[in-house]
């Protein structure tokens, strides 16, 4: 509907990009448009074909869905786009630049199968570089469609993620946040070192040695 559509200075189509946003998704449809492809996929859409559109599905970690449509309907009309909104604030987010841009780097809880209770590293497209750093963290592998590490590497993993920008998720905070607890509080053992018994190789070591040995040993 005209009524709610916004219309770029200089529009690159006259076909608006629909943009529809539920508590659980945000979904964007158009006729078929390389340029818009483009966009979608570099914000972490992906295509739905029962939602006959491309889709971003909101996570405790993403933002809210009012915030990722609008992030959406800004960067469309920055390209030209015309795009079709009908929640009246969501529109108004777009055009003033008032939302929060998602985050796009962040460690979860991994809470089933293999490796449940490891941290998972995500991170929005490919990035050599930052998966070769993050392979380099004590205790990390890869799996599946993410590094993962070990929960006693928690130190490790802190210091990385202030380096290169990651958040943790409330579920792998809360986590960190008790193993660390345990790790303060565990008890501390010292271990009697026993050494292992040296054995003669040679009768060579016996003869030059300053412990008796047998005499027949000795011709």
């Amino acid at each position: 509907m005209i009524d709610h559509t916004l219309f770029p200075e200089s529009p690159v189509t006259k076909i608006p990009v629909l943009i529809e946003a539920t508590p659980s998704w945000v979904v964007a449809s158009t006729e078929y448009n390389e340029r818009f492809i483009s966009i979608v996929k570099s914000l972490g859409y992906e295509w739905k074909g029962k939602y006959t559109g491309w889709v971003k599905k909101i996570m405790s970690f993403t933002g809210s869905p009012e915030d990722q449509a609008a992030e959406l309907a800004n960067r469309l009309l920055a390209s030209g786009f015309p795009v079709e909104i009908e929640d009246p604030e969501i529109r108004r987010k777009a055009v003033e630049g008032d939302f929060t841009p998602e985050h796009t780097r962040w460690i979860l809880k991994i809470v089933g199968g293999k490796y449940e209770g490891w941290f998972s590293l995500k991170w929005l497209g490919r990035n050599e570089e930052l998966y070769r750093m993050a392979r380099r963290l004590p205790g990390s592998r890869w799996s599946g469609n993410s590094v993962i590490v070990r929960p006693e590497c928690y130190v490790e993993l802190e210091d990385f993620a202030q380096i290169f920008g990651f958040r943790f998720a409330p579920e792998a905070q809360k986590m960190l946040d008790e193993i660390r607890e345990k790790m303060e509080n565990v008890q501390r053992i010292k271990v009697v070192k026993v050494e292992k018994p040296k054995h003669r190789d040679s009768i060579t070591d016996v003869l030059d040695s300053d412990s008796e040995v047998l005499d027949d040993l000795k011709d």
